[in-house]
């Protein structure tokens, strides 16, 4: 099974969250960066569901808890 993600971190996180996912098998779709010095981004993508089991504490681990995410099930990938 594989799941759709949207993850909104701080700008200056962007590339932390992007490494992440590609390591947790990840294809990242679209990343929306916002403006301004307090903005945050919002990065969306596929992951398998198994590599996101626990994604919560990592994703506070890696953004000092400011990183938020959701998850929605999109079907199986027969790759």
């Amino acid at each position: 099974p594989s799941v759709s993600m949207e993850v909104t971190v701080p700008n200056d996180m962007v590339g932390a969250v992007l490494s992440d996912l590609n390591n947790r098998r990840g294809t990242v779709g679209d990343v929306v960066v916002g403006e301004g010095v307090q903005s945050k981004s919002l990065v969306q993508g596929y992951v398998p569901l198994v590599e996101i089991l626990g994604y919560a504490n990592s994703l506070r681990s890696l953004t000092g808890g400011e990183g938020v995410f959701t998850s929605e099930y999109r079907g199986h990938s027969f790759c």
